[in-house]
């Protein structure tokens, strides 16, 4: 089984550039993956990646308006550690890896 899932992980590519929707998306469904268990946003796995409004967009759904606010004064790379901080224990997920949540 193990080698099973070696292959069919490596002939799907569930990389994209777009913060929506993405095929591989049926299959978490299907295997009731829990991305969250496995994967955070992070300075440098998304908050570096989007622009800084996308940042205060995040920390506004994920913990709230006032905090949000307060990223936008800062330069990028300072809101990008500061956003890691406040949405670490929160859970939230970009769009294309909630699974229809």
């Amino acid at each position: 089984m193990s080698l099973l899932a070696f292959c069919t992980a490596a002939t799907v590519n569930g990389v994209t550039v777009r913060d929506t929707a993405h095929p591989s998306e049926k299959i978490a469904q299907a295997l009731s993956l829990d991305i969250a268990k496995w994967w955070q946003p992070t300075q440098d796995s998304y908050f570096m990646h989007v622009s800084k409004a996308r940042i205060a967009e995040v920390v506004s759904e994920a913990v709230s308006k006032t905090e949000a606010d307060k990223l936008l004064k800062m330069k990028k790379a300072e809101a990008a550690v500061a956003a890691q901080r406040l949405v670490s224990q929160t859970q939230w997920l970009p769009d294309l890896m909630r699974g229809g949540s």
